[in-house]
């Protein structure tokens, strides 16, 4: 599945990643509004973005995370065996 997206970011255009259907993106909202003012924003802590439609100065603040960027899992990983909920013991 290919992906293209286009949102306005505070006065800025952000293109979404094209690629295969591994490729995933994560938009969560920051449970916060903001507002564009001279293409600047206020209101959202600095892991969010402001987000808004068209001309409206009323946005919301959402993360974008992109997880293809993580590391392939090696499930074999000893580390990661530890770490992995056991069975209750009888």
């Amino acid at each position: 599945m290919a992906l293209g997206i286009n949102l306005l970011v505070a006065g800025s255009e952000v293109q979404a990643k094209e690629g295969s259907q591994e490729d995933r993106i994560h938009v969560q909202y920051c449970n916060k509004n903001c507002t564009i003012k001279n293409e600047a924003s206020s209101g959202c802590s600095k892991d969010c973005k402001c987000v808004f439609e068209g001309n409206n100065p009323q946005g919301i603040c959402i993360s974008i995370s992109y997880l293809e960027d993580y590391p392939e899992l090696n499930y074999n990983d000893p580390e990661l065996i530890k770490a992995s909920p056991q069975p209750p013991r009888n």
